[in-house]
């Protein structure tokens, strides 16, 4: 018979295997405490909506096909625009040379750049890059310019304008205005991309990648810029910094480690946890609106000014009346609706002050474009010489008593002369605080004047869909963004020219002095006094025709926490603001709270030993190289070897208007600007991948650097749906496979199988 087991043998292996559980039990509480991002090394962005979750930069769709991060901080273009003042920042390029002598353009990738990876970026990276763009059908943005460059050395650039390498000069007289959105869109517009990486991939999977590669794993993802992806689920998207990335010894690092961007489904769960300080900075677009701005102030939240207007503009929004039907073919009846507008209050309480009144010139009157208001014809048919219009009950009814346009049978609604009662409904979007506010204040005054309006909220997918269709009586829209490149002529090409413009076709207007007008406007790219005077012209036609009505400006909101880090841009340090065309600027600016906010020295101009040119200065030379032969050169300057920092308060100062260093206009190339709205879409995240069943997992709240994917239905652009999730910037729940715990398990539960078999045999 086998010998019994002592008691004094139990207990001691129950002992061991309490032991070797309590040290598994150590590792897995070490690993969590190890692996949490540590706050003061992470600046948490706030956003409404969902992540796409998607960094291929051809992915379809453009901006909107791929995670915000992949355009704005991993594929960096050769310059960045600031859109406040109109400058460019050389980036990628230090050096643009003007040749008046053969009417061509040089540039020079800086030597330091390279990818993540240290493979150089060379000149083929941005002709390939095209051509693969081209290949996959991405269309990347600027893909038309290959056909204008030669490749001189892996760093040297040259563009051809007007033609091809090879072909001979035209006569500088004859050099179309037609030609010269190229030698801006594809001098500082163009965007390298890692052809060693992205060849081979399409290579392997043609035009299939754009779709089905979403590169999204972070140890394969090569990048220029200074961060690149550390972690992704469908609440937050967080970016580490490259520690040793090629430009640190020029622009700097960003003072923060990790960049996390949390999505939020309301705009009440946004603010409150930036009250909380678990969100540093906080961008809203799309027509999120921002409440009781002033209560946020006096909790400690900032924005740009923390006074009124707290906000610069965004947008300019317009009331576009649909010319087909009958009530709005009568350009007295439009007159009667300007003059009948509460114009104060809808700055007062349809905008709750958050921004100045808009002129009604149909574009953003600020900054850069301050000088495009035709003060003349402002006075003479608006009776201010700024364009800024007062309600006149008064005059809006005796315009329509003079056309006929009168109550006939005393029921409270005035009709026309066949009869048509001035009725109409205005359609805005269900949920948009402002334009539901501005409709109501817009029907509310037109019902004293003997005009019935009645609003009516639509889903967004709807009220889109009418308004293509030209199924609305009248609408609140935008025509385009501020401060964009060819600002002006984007707004009216939108709003006005029926040959291009979507807003002109759905409304059934055209005016062929219009056309004519418009397409000299898009001819004068170059010159900005040229172009003043087209658009004082069309001011004229738009003052006489009034198609539809410029109504307001629709705030470019931004708020920051600064409890944890300050430097975002307000009033007293306007040198960047957030925009689709690149706000990775102003995370060089950010610092922790309480250290002074200093000005890099890159932000002034070349020829002051900065790394910036003005739009008025590149038309300048741009324009003297092709007409006059002249040329010139324009080189970055160099950091300096000490520095004396420049300081600014962090408290924003009671300024209004934004100071723009540059007076003359934003040109742009002949394709349209992309500032369409965003509007809900189906989007469905990639699958999470398979796992293998033999590792143990386990549920921790961890950061790691994995690649991590989720499964989401995005059902709009502000709800995603999920479980239900908490948001905390600090930790992120994640399932992982840890292999330090699973190798620890694997020894225990080894020994214990030891254990029990020893025990069994012995039996």
């Amino acid at each position: 018979m086998p010998a019994k087991i002592s008691k004094k043998m139990k207990m001691a292996y129950a002992f061991t295997l309490l032991m070797l559980l309590g040290t598994l039990s150590t590792l897995v509480i070490q690993s969590i405490q190890a692996q949490e991002l540590k706050r003061s090394e992470t600046f948490v962005e706030g956003t409404v909506g969902a992540p796409v979750l998607n960094w291929n930069i051809f992915a379809p769709g453009g901006t909107g096909g791929m995670e915000w991060g992949t355009w704005q901080l991993l594929y960096l273009p050769v310059a960045m625009q600031n859109t406040l003042t109109q400058d460019w920042l050389l980036l990628l390029i230090d050096r643009i040379v003007f040749n008046g002598s053969d009417m061509t353009i040089t540039i020079h990738i800086r030597d330091e750049a390279k990818w993540s990876d240290g493979t150089p970026i060379t000149s083929n990276d941005l002709i390939q890059g095209y051509k693969l763009s081209r290949q996959v059908g991405a269309g990347l943005w600027g893909d038309w310019c290959i056909y204008n460059y030669e490749i001189i050395d892996d760093k040297t650039l040259k563009y051809y304008i007007g033609r091809s390498p090879g072909q001979e000069a035209p006569p500088r007289e004859e050099v179309s205005m037609d030609w010269l959105g190229g030698p801006i869109g594809c001098i500082l517009f163009v965007r390298p991309v890692p052809v060693h990486v992205f060849g081979p991939i399409v290579d392997q999977m043609g035009d299939s990648m754009r779709v089905n590669w979403r590169n999204d794993d972070p140890s394969k993802q090569v990048v220029s810029g200074p961060f690149k992806l550390y972690y992704a689920d469908a609440t937050k998207v967080i970016y580490e910094r490259i520690d040793d990335w090629w430009g640190k010894d020029i622009f700097g690092l960003p003072k923060f480690k990790y960049l996390e961007f949390v999505y939020f489904k309301d705009v009440n769960l946004a603010i409150s946890a930036m009250l909380n300080g678990d969100v540093d900075g906080f961008t809203l677009l799309g027509g999120v609106f921002v409440p009781n701005v002033a209560d946020l102030i006096a909790k400690g939240l900032h924005v740009w000014s923390n006074t009124t207007p707290y906000f610069i503009p965004s947008a300019i929004y317009w009331l576009f009346l649909n010319l087909n039907n009958p009530v709005f073919k009568s350009v007295e009846v439009r007159r009667a609706i300007a003059w009948a507008i509460p114009w104060e209050d809808i700055t007062k309480y349809g905008l709750y002050n958050m921004v100045e009144q808009a002129p009604i010139v149909g574009f953003v009157a600020e900054g850069a474009y301050k000088d495009y208001i035709n003060h003349t014809a402002c006075m003479q048919f608006w009776g201010n010489p700024d364009c800024l219009m007062k309600q006149d009950i008064n005059k809006a009814k005796q315009i329509l008593d003079s056309a006929g346009i009168v109550d006939r049978d005393g029921d409270g609604i005035r009709e026309l002369p066949d009869g048509t009662k001035l009725k109409f409904t205005i359609t805005v979007v269900a949920g948009d605080v402002i334009q539901n506010s501005v409709a109501s204040l817009i029907a509310d005054a037109l019902s004293s004047i003997g005009i019935q309006a009645t609003v009516q909220a639509l889903d967004s997918r709807v009220w889109w869909n009418n308004f293509q269709n030209g199924q609305f009586d009248a609408t609140l829209c935008w025509s385009a963004g501020a401060y964009e490149v060819g600002h002006v002529r984007n707004s009216y090409g939108n709003a006005l020219y029926p040959s291009w413009g979507n807003m002109a076709k759905w409304i059934g207007y055209s005016n062929d002095r219009l056309n004519a007008l418009f397409d000299e406007l898009m001819r004068s790219t170059i010159d900005p006094e040229k172009e003043k005077e087209l658009v004082y012209a069309i001011q004229e036609i738009l003052f006489e025709d009034l198609p539809s009505i410029p109504l307001y400006y629709t705030p470019l909101f931004w708020l920051y926490n600064t409890k944890y880090w300050d430097g975002w841009p307000n009033a007293a340090r306007p040198w960047w603001i957030p925009s689709w065309w690149g706000s990775l600027p102003i995370l060089f600016f950010i610092v922790p709270a309480g250290q002074p906010v200093e000005k890099p020295w890159w932000l002034k101009q070349y020829d002051e030993g900065g790394a910036l040119i003005s739009m008025s200065k590149y038309n300048e030379y741009l324009r003297k190289s092709i007409y006059e032969g002249q040329s010139f050169v324009v080189e970055s300057g160099k950091p300096p070897t000490t520095t004396t920092p420049q300081t600014t308060t962090t408290t924003p100062p009671a300024t209004t208007t934004p100071p723009a260093t540059t007076t003359s206009p934003s040109p742009t190339t002949s394709s349209p600007t992309p500032t369409t709205p965003t509007f809900p879409q189906t989007t469905t995240s990639p699958t999470a991948p398979t796992t293998s069943p033999t590792a143990p997992t386990q549920v921790v709240t961890v950061t790691i650097p994995y690649t991590v994917t989720a499964t989401a239905t995005v059902t709009s652009v502000a709800t995603v749906t999920t479980t239900s999730v908490s948001v905390s910037p600090t930790t992120t729940t994640v399932e992982v496979t840890n292999w330090t715990i699973t190798a620890a398990l694997a020894i225990a539960l080894l020994i214990v199988g030891f254990a029990i078999g020893w025990l069994i045999k012995r039996k």
